[in-house]
Parts: C-alpha cells; sequence; structure tokens
C-alpha cells in the first residue's frame, strides 16, 4: 500500500490517471442515479399513458352507446307521433302505450331505466307508467330538465341516484327531443354507475394506479371507493376549452387528466409505481464497468458520434421552414402513428386537405414575398381554427393537411368546414394591382371509413379537393359523397 501510494505521489502521470479514474467512478454513480430517475420516469409515463388511454376508450365505449340509442329514440317517427298527439289521446292509453315503449327498450339494452320527458306536461315516464310531474318548486332535485336545457346541448350526462329506484347512482343520458325545431321534451336513459365504476376498480387493481373522475373544480366525483355525488346536473358544464389533454409530475406521481365532454368532468389517472427500481444495482455495476473499458473509446469517438447525431436530428426535422407547422414527413409520420394504431379505429379522426384557390395568379401578380406572407397568415389562421391536439402541417407550395382525431360526427365536420371556408379567406392588395379576395377549396376524408393509412385518406382526400377545384372552388366536399355519386 505505502508503495502504491507513493506511486501516486512521486509520478504525475499516474497520479492524473488516478484522479481520472476516481472522477469517472464518481461521474459514473452519479450517472447511474440520474439515469434510474430518467428512466423510471418514462417507464412511469409510458405506462400511465397506456392505461389512460385503454381506460378513457373503454369508458367513451361505455358511455357513446346508450347516448347513441337515446339519438334513435329522439329519431323515432313512433314516439315524436305519440309526444305530439299526447293531448289529443286518453291519458291512460298514452300512457300505456309510452310504458311499453320505453320498457321494450330497457330490456332490450339492460338499462337501469329509460324515459321519456313531455315538453307541455312534465310528466316524467318510464317504463312503469307516469311516475311524476317534475315541479322544481317541490322537488329542487327536478332543476335537472331545465338546466339540462339552459345548456344548449343535443345531450349530455351526469351521474346522480336514480330516485325511483332506492336511490342507486347511476349515469343519466339526457337528449333533446325535438321535430321541425320545436322541443317536444327530451329522451334519456340511467346506466348503472358499476358500469363505469367497476372499470376503474378492475384498472386500479391491474395496474396499481389512481383513477377517478373531478368536476371541472377539481373535485372529486368518482373513484374506486364509490361515487361522491353531489349537485353537479344542476349546473352542467360542456364546454370546449376542457377537452384537452394534460400531463404533469407532482412529488414523484404522473398524472394524466381529460376532459369527457359527454360526462363534463375529467378523467384522472395517477401513477406512483413503476418496476425498475430492483435495476438500480446492475445499471450501477455496469456503469462502473463501462468506465474501466470505455473510457478511452468515448474520447476518441465522442466527436464522431455527436457529428453523427447533429446530422441526424437535422434530417428528422419536420417543421415547414417557412408557416412553421408540420411539413410533409412530420404530416405522414404523425398521422401514420394515430391510424396504424387499431385502438383508434374506435375513436375515429377526419383528414382535411386546403388549396388556396388562384396562389399561381398571386405570385405572378402581386409577387413571391407577398405569396409568402400570405401562406403564413393562413397557417396562423388555421392553427386557430383546430384544437391543440390536432396535426396541421403544409403539404408544399399552396397545399395544406390537418387531421383531426375523434372529430366524426357529420354535423361537427359540416361546420368546420363552413367555418373554414368563412374564416381563412383573405385580402391581398398593393396600390399597382389593387385587392384580391382570396378562398379555400377542401377537400374531406374520414378515418376510417375512407382509408386506414395515411396514403389512402390523402388519395381520398385529394380526390374531394379535385372535385372542388373543378366545380368552382371556394366549398368543399366529402370524399364519401364523391363514391355514392359514382
Amino acid at each position: 500500500m505505502k508503495r502504491l501510494l507513493a506511486l501516486i505521489r512521486d509520478n504525475r502521470l499516474v497520479r492524473l490517471n488516478f484522479i481520472m479514474v476516481v472522477v469517472a467512478l464518481c461521474f459514473s454513480i452519479l450517472i447511474s442515479f440520474f439515469s434510474l430517475h430518467y428512466v423510471t420516469m418514462k417507464d412511469r409515463e409510458q405506462n400511465t399513458s397506456l392505461v389512460f388511454q385503454t381506460l378513457y376508450t373503454s369508458i367513451h365505449n361505455a358511455l357513446e352507446a346508450p347516448a347513441q340509442v337515446t339519438k334513435t329514440m329522439s329519431n323515432d317517427s313512433f314516439l315524436q307521433k305519440m309526444m305530439q298527439a299526447e293531448d289529443s289521446m286518453d291519458p291512460k292509453v298514452f300512457e300505456r302505450e309510452i310504458a311499453t315503449y320505453l320498457g321494450n327498450l330497457q330490456a332490450a339494452h339492460q338499462w337501469e331505466t329509460a324515459y321519456v320527458v313531455s315538453a307541455k306536461t312534465l310528466h316524467y315516464y318510464t317504463s312503469e307508467g307516469m311516475v311524476k310531474t317534475l315541479d322544481e318548486t317541490k322537488d329542487p332535485y327536478d332543476l335537472w330538465y331545465q338546466n339540462f336545457l339552459n345548456t344548449g346541448m343535443e345531450y349530455g350526462a351526469d351521474m346522480s341516484y336514480d330516485q325511483q329506484h332506492n336511490n342507486i347512482p347511476s349515469i343519466y343520458i339526457d337528449r333533446r327531443l325535438e321535430v321541425d325545431g320545436k322541443l317536444l321534451g327530451l329522451t334519456g336513459c340511467a346506466i348503472y354507475l358499476t358500469d363505469v365504476s367497476d372499470l376503474l376498480t378492475r384498472y386500479s387493481k391491474e395496474y396499481d394506479v389512481n383513477v377517478y373522475f373531478t368536476d371541472v373544480d377539481g373535485n372529486v366525483t368518482l373513484d374506486k371507493t364509490g361515487a361522491t355525488i353531489t349537485t353537479s346536473y344542476l349546473a352542467r358544464s360542456y364546454q370546449n376549452e376542457y377537452v384537452d389533454r394534460s400531463s404533469e409530475y407532482h412529488n414523484g406521481t404522473y398524472t394524466i387528466r381529460q376532459y369527457i365532454p359527454l360526462l363534463g368532468m375529467y378523467l384522472v389517472v395517477e401513477n406512483s409505481q413503476h418496476v425498475l427500481s430492483r435495476l438500480f444495482m446492475p445499471i450501477l455495476v455496469l456503469n462502473i464497468l463501462y468506465v474501466f473499458i470505455f473510457a478511452i473509446i468515448i474520447t476518441v469517438v465522442n466527436h464522431t458520434y455527436f457529428q453523427n447525431e447533429k446530422s441526424e436530428l437535422r434530417r428528422k426535422v419536420r417543421t415547414d421552414y417557412l408557416t412553421k407547422v408540420s411539413n410533409v414527413d412530420g404530416l405522414e409520420h404523425n398521422i401514420s402513428a394515430f391510424v396504424e394504431d387499431e385502438a383508434n379505429y374506435g375513436i375515429g379522426a377526419t383528414l382535411f386537405i386546403l388549396d388556396i384557390d388562384h396562389f399561381k395568379q398571386i405570385n405572378d401578380t402581386f409577387g413571391h414575398t407577398q405569396g409568402d406572407e400570405l401562406l403564413i397568415r393562413f397557417a396562423h389562421a388555421l392553427t386557430k381554427s383546430f384544437r391543440g391536439g390536432d396535426i396541421i402541417g403544409r403539404l408544399g407550395g399552396d397545399e395544406f393537411m390537418v387531421f383531426s382525431p375523434t372529430m366524426t360526427e357529420r354535423e361537427a365536420i359540416e361546420r368546420k368546414a363552413i367555418e373554414l371556408n368563412k374564416n381563412l379567406c383573405d385580402y391581398i392588395c398593393d396600390d399597382e394591382h389593387g385587392t384580391i379576395q382570396t378562398t379555400v377549396s377542401i377537400g374531406i376524408a374520414i378515418f376510417p371509413a375512407d382509408g386506414l393509412s395515411y396514403r389512402d385518406l390523402y388519395k381520398s382526400a385529394d380526390a374531394a379537393l379535385y372535385y372542388v377545384k373543378e366545380h368552382g372552388r371556394n366549398g368543399h366536399c366529402y370524399c364519401g359523397d364523391l363514391k355514392r355519386k359514382e
């Protein structure tokens, strides 16, 4: 030992090498700790995201199915005629036929109950007949009816207690019943809250995570221990700004939360667990070993490695240099990641291709500088017209693309297309050439109906865009409509 210490003390090179080894060893230990922390964070994030997406889809499916049936009820000509004839029918006959109709639906779908409320009489009908007349002066609970109408929503859901069946916690799905714009009342159904709470319990146990619902103020309304139902039905919140998903770390817990518009509540998944702690010692030992084996190699290859890494990063840049939205590579990469996941088939999406009409004429008349400024303004306006989670990019020239997950309802797509045709109009002018108004042509394809891959969706939307360009421009067309015309 004395000779070793003397060698270190008297030999500068040995001393320097020894110091380097000690520093490398300490650095290796620090790297091990930070590596473990980073890897466990990523592991926790990926596991939480997977659990969240699967649970969100399951809950969405559990709610969407009865919501679609209530839509069928509201469009049922039998029910519409019955409600229109309420005044002219014998009350007993009317009550019996409505009860039979609702009883058949309830049995067929295994609901807790199905119901109809008359806008004329405020009578509340179930399979048991007319069970009450809504009167908020006598029963404050009856405020739910008017508060739902006040939202202006076509349909919505909330958690409450079933007064007719021993106050069983339930999820009520309400839908407006209208004919030619006239409100006849509403239809709805109540499904057992356990249809959703059992999902929370199962996922909590299987994945060792904490899952629950909150209202928009953050108050827990449902978790694996049961429901904490308050008076949320008195002030329902269905607002577009709540839709985006958010995630954060807090005190070692990774949390994902996303608004469910149908319920007017947030789904929250919290995960503080990971499976990598037991791997710490092997990671530490390997890192120490790597220090001694690769100390010299790392010094030699670092420069080459980082130069190659920079080149690779430059190649992978997926942002359009002019408009700062995604470029062609970015669009294809991000959209393909969504459509190639079969779990997203049930979620659906809409792809828009937008083309600025007569853009070449603008470039030729006003010059490329003003043309580029128009493209930048167009991209900015397009970004503002969609949600944060939508994929927006420039295909090249004056052609842009938007991919909007979860947008599948024809009415919502139509409203968005009309909005785009209106809001994306622009003006370009100068003293020499005057003023020209720009318009936009839009082709639309719906996933998965019009294609299961990025290329197929692109071709479908492009065909619809071509049809608009050939028929006067400044409009929009669905690929599905073209197929029906053929």
